[in-house]
Order: C-alpha cells, then structure tokens, then sequence
C-alpha cells in the first residue's frame, strides 16, 4: 500500500519536472541560446 502511495505522488512530481525543464528549454529557444 505505501509503495502505491509513494509512487502516485512521484509520478506528479516528474510530471512538474519535465514541464518545467521544457519551459526553461523553450525560454533559451526563443531567446535564440539554441
């Protein structure tokens, strides 16, 4: 049972990441970094 828990609230959490690293990704896209 808490394996499930624990694995229910990670999963948001890496979503969180990944959206955030593809917004940082995206900013230095336009400012042309890339």
């Amino acid at each position: 049972m808490p394996k499930q828990h624990t694995e229910k609230e990670r999963k948001p959490l890496d979503g969180k990441k990944q959206s955030e690293r593809k917004a940082r990704e995206q900013k230095k896209a336009s400012r042309g970094g890339v």
